[in-house]
């Protein structure tokens, strides 16, 4: 899956492998500039306007229902 999200300011490319986070995959895809995104990853902004990831404090099945 593709997404869009603006995450280099705190993430190289190599730290999101395997990286479990919090994100959204039942949409459908959408055209963000030049880029087809098909999932939604979210985070919140830190204090210098760079994006942080969500993940879960425990473990938790891959595809788990967000509440």
């Amino acid at each position: 899956m593709n997404s869009s999200a603006q995450l280099t300011g705190h993430y190289a490319k190599k730290d999101l492998v395997n990286k479990r986070v919090v994100a959204v995959t039942n949409i459908p895809p959408k055209r963000i500039a030049e880029f087809i995104c098909e999932v939604l990853v979210l985070g919140v902004t830190d204090s210098h306007g760079e994006i942080v990831l969500l993940e879960s404090d425990r473990p938790v099945p891959a595809g788990a229902r967000i509440h």
